[in-house]
């Protein structure tokens, strides 16, 4: 069997033909997809060309030439025998698979028109079907055909339906009878992170030139079209300007310039630019005000470490667009150090610059201008000015001022005096220190010392003048006026001889003895109170020996409200070594012609150790032990009887003597008639010298024993108190007998009833 086809017309006709089958007793049928057919023409031929009989059969049927994705059958039986051949026009025709190229508008042209157009471009046969399926909902969109055997579908969508299409890509569905569906599809999904978007001035190309560039920086970006548009105060500025990126892998990053026009160069302006892909747009942060006036800082830089003599430096920074630093000093410009050029995150010009001031001109008060000038067209000058007063506290502009008279040797010795004035603060050498006389200038015999620094971060100088002494003794009116340099204020102070001088108590403070006993070193303090005027001469002496003043130190001196003064002076007593003598603290004062003196004597005396003197007294009731003459103070008490301790007893406190030992008294409460003869007393002292025992026993006693009276200072003898007792007896034997005789005599004269 063979299966044959042939196009005549507008059809195909398919032929089957049956060869050398003997007898001919043959059936044929058709079918198309198991639907028989009827054939067109049947042909039985007998073969002649051959030595054996056969037969030939040819049926024929007619089918049209439109693709479809048919079968047809030719069946033919023979006898018991059944052969078939099947046809299909897709075989015939050897069509190929369709190539499909599936287009989305520009980024662009959607924002503009605010509708999507999709587009796609099939090469196939003409029979081929072509439409879209956006969201699960078939679409047919618009069909043309540019070319044979190539079908355009496109279609629109407006930008709410494309918005929804997050969740299925948007497919071109390609269908024809000889091959299965195809399709292709475009993303509707946005899975790419949110990148990250930045506007900023550039700074090689903005900040040398000053103009008014901006730049879109967008890092992190997916690959596709992208849009940017600029704005100022959220207002666009500019149109969309468009970028595509061919697909890849990696995120890339995008910078794209705008120069912004002049007429938004305008203070208060700020600048941002938006990203736009599909579905999504993001926002940078806006910049800062860049057209806004310029800013100006002034500063003096710290000049710690420095000698006096180097340059003072100064250092001036302004913020603008672009701005530029000029420095002006008595109407002139001067030649500064310009340090950087900085653009800030804000967008605007950050720039520094330096300027060195000699010395000399920064003390003289010669003020620095540093003026900002900005690139851009009408924005105004700004100005700052400095001098030496503009960075010093007004606290700093105030001193203590102390003007101290000439010492009291000197006035005593009839030789030139010398008045001190002492001016103490911050950065003294600012201060000016000028001298009066009865209220006129007076500028000869001055000699002005350099400042001295102390360690508490102050700092102090000196101004000397001499002065005759008849002009002291004169009581002539000296005056000290301290002024700053940057302050109209005069501080002064005033000085003269006293025409009614007080003069000073002195008195000696002993330290305690465990200070004096301790580890550390301690002061003997001397105490001088109520003297007039302040100026007063503090010095020590041990044994008439001068101490060096490394040995002790001065207080200020302190005024009381009731018009005198006071100060105190504490001599230092090394612990490693204890000096016995007189120590004596020695005060002159103009109130005296002889210095005056306190002195204290028997310093160590307490601390020493020095063993105790015991007395045992007894009065009529108790039992006194006496102990005194020791050192230190510490010391126990303990009475006895017998070798019995007895608890009914009295201490006083040790009390401290005139030569700096110590005494105490323990009292203990008896009976007498309770003291059996032969009981012995005894008072144990226990102290850092030793242990003593004193006892006192009744049998021990004199007969002419010595009771202590604590009312009267005289002694009792024992014949006084024997008389006493048998004058009580007798009282007591006529108390009695009168009281017998007074009842006896009642009961005789009352008669019964």
């Amino acid at each position: 069997m063979a299966l044959l086809s042939k196009e005549e017309g507008d059809g195909i006709v398919l032929e089957c033909q049956l060869k050398d089958y003997y007898p001919n007793k043959v059936t044929v049928q058709w079918f198309s997809d198991n639907q028989p057919l009827t054939a067109k023409n049947n042909k039985e031929l007998q073969n002649t060309d051959k030595a054996e009989k056969s037969f030939t059969y040819i049926s024929q049927i007619s089918i049209g030439t439109q693709y479809e994705d048919k079968r047809y059958t030719c069946k033919a039986t023979h006898e018991t025998k059944e052969i078939k051949e099947e046809y299909s026009l897709c075989k015939l025709k050897s069509v190929l698979k369709p190539s499909i190229e599936v287009k989305r508008a520009r980024l662009e042209e959607i924002l503009k028109e605010n509708k999507v157009k999709f587009s796609c471009t099939v090469k196939a046969p003409h029979t081929t079907t072509v439409s879209w399926l956006a969201n699960g909902v078939r679409k047919v969109g618009t069909i043309s055909k540019e070319q044979p055997n190539i079908i355009v579908n496109n279609l629109t969508l407006t930008t709410s339906e494309w918005m929804n299409l997050k969740i299925e890509p948007i497919a071109c569905i390609v269908k024809h009878p000889c091959f299965p569906e195809e399709r292709a599809e475009i993303p509707a999904g946005d899975t790419e992170k949110d990148p990250v978007v930045v506007i900023r001035r550039p700074f090689q190309k903005s900040a040398q030139s000053g103009s008014a560039l901006l730049e879109c920086v967008v890092k992190d970006l997916s690959s596709g079209d992208v849009c940017i548009k600029f704005q100022a105060n959220n207002a666009d500025i500019s149109g969309f300007i468009c970028t595509d990126c061919a697909p890849s892998e990696n995120t890339w990053s995008l910078t794209t310039p705008f120069t912004i026009p002049s007429d938004y160069q305008k203070k208060r302006n700020t600048f941002t630019c938006t990203v736009y892909r599909p579905f999504k747009q993001w926002k940078s942060q806006p910049t800062g005000n860049i057209f806004d006036d310029p800013t100006i800082e002034l500063v003096v830089v710290p000049s710690v470490g420095q000698s006096s003599s180097e340059p003072q430096k100064l250092l001036c920074s302004g913020e603008g667009f672009d701005p530029k630093i000029k420095w002006i000093s008595k109407s002139m410009e001067k030649q500064s150090t310009a340090l950087d050029v900085t653009m800030m995150e804000n967008g605007r010009v950050k720039v520094y610059s330096e300027i060195s001031v000699p010395q000399t001109e920064w003390n003289q008060e010669v003020t620095y201008t540093c003026q900002i000038v900005d690139g851009q067209s009408m924005k105004p000058t700004q100005n700052k000015s400095i001098n030496i007063c503009g960075v010093i506290a007004p606290s700093s502009q105030k001193a203590a001022v102390y003007l101290l008279g000439p010492s009291q040797n000197h006035v005593r010795s009839g030789a030139a005096l010398y008045l001190t004035c002492l001016v103490v603060g911050q950065s003294v050498k600012h201060f000016s220190i000028q001298w009066k006389v009865n209220g006129t200038v007076h500028k000869p015999n001055v000699n002005e010392q350099n400042p001295t620094d102390h360690a508490n971060g102050t700092q102090s100088k000196k101004s000397i003048l001499e002065v005759l002494n008849q002009q002291w003794n004169a009581y002539a009116l000296f005056s000290c006026e301290v002024k700053h340099l940057c302050s109209t204020v005069t501080q002064q102070q005033n000085i003269s001889k006293t025409r009614e001088p007080k003069q000073p108590i002195v008195s000696i403070l002993r330290p305690s003895d465990s200070d004096l006993s301790g580890p550390q070193n301690t002061n003997l303090l001397c105490f001088i109170t109520g003297f007039f005027p302040s100026d007063i001469s503090v010095e020590w002496q041990l044994n008439g020996t001068k101490l060096d003043e490394s040995h002790f130190t001065n207080s200020p001196v302190v005024a009381h409200t009731s018009g005198g003064f006071s100060m105190h002076s504490a001599l230092i007593l090394p612990a490693s070594q204890w000096k016995e003598g007189v120590y004596s603290c020695i005060v002159s004062h103009e109130s005296c012609q002889v210095p005056i003196t306190a002195t204290l004597e028997n310093l160590y005396a307490s601390v020493i150790p020095s063993a105790p003197s015991v007395e045992l007294l007894q009065s009529a009731s108790r039992l006194v032990c006496l102990v005194y003459g020791f050192s230190p103070s510490a010391i126990n008490i303990t009475w006895l009887l017998g070798t019995t301790e007895v608890s009914a007893q009295n201490d006083t406190n040790p009390a401290k003597g005139p030569d700096g030992k110590f005494s105490i008294r323990s009292y203990l409460q008896i009976q007498p008639a309770s003291w059996a003869p032969g009981e012995v007393y005894s008072c144990r002292i226990t102290h850092a010298t030793g242990t003593q025992s004193h006892n006192i026993s009744k049998s021990a006693m004199f007969e002419e024993a010595i009771f202590m009276n604590e009312n009267k200072p005289e002694s009792i003898t024992q014949d006084t108190v024997e008389e006493a007792w048998n004058m009580a007896c007798a009282f007591l034997t006529l108390f009695l007998l009168s009281l017998l005789y007074g009842c006896t005599v009642t009961l005789v004269k009352v008669k019964p009833e």
